[in-house]
């Protein structure tokens, strides 16, 4: 699929076309960028965006974006958890791809620094990452709650 949008591209005669210089896109593109598997998804994304548009200092794509929770996520999301006033941190193993994703040693190993540190810890994710979110949730111990697929994405964000 991505070879024929690319070849369509190609013939409208578009003056510029960028994207990824992956599976042989490149020769139909005007502006050819890396992909590199070691950089944040993010971060290639804004590539193919630096590419044609000067980038300010203060670009807006600089800033994190805020998602704010209203006070009915925010309890909905309490909710879940058995000490609310405590001081939670949210982890998320699982990833949309295997490129994406950290190695579930390294969760664990966060997890139990979060514990060493006072923080409670809360793994996250959607229904499709209840299997990894289980495997980290055990390792990292009893401490920790697994969350994963028992929360809509704006009850995460209000825990």
């Amino acid at each position: 699929q991505a070879q024929v949008a690319h070849r369509l591209a190609s013939r409208t005669g578009a003056p510029v076309r960028v994207g990824f210089d992956t599976e042989g896109r490149g020769r139909l593109l005007t502006h050819p960028i890396p992909y590199d598997d070691d950089r944040r998804e993010v971060e290639c994304c804004l590539d193919l965006l630096r590419a044609v548009v000067p980038e300010p200092a203060d670009a807006p794509w600089r800033v994190c974006p805020r998602l704010h929770p209203t006070d009915a996520e925010r309890a909905e999301g309490a909710a879940f958890l058995p000490d609310p006033d405590a001081l939670w941190v949210g982890v998320q193993p699982g990833a949309s791809h295997a490129v994406k994703a950290w190695p579930e040693a390294s969760w664990v190993a966060l997890g139990k620094a979060l514990l060493a540190e006072g923080c409670r810890v809360a793994v996250c994710g959607g229904p499709d990452e209840r299997e990894v979110g289980a495997r980290v949730a055990e390792a990292i111990g009893p401490a920790a709650l697994d969350l994963t697929g028992r929360t809509r994405m704006r009850q995460t964000m209000g825990l």
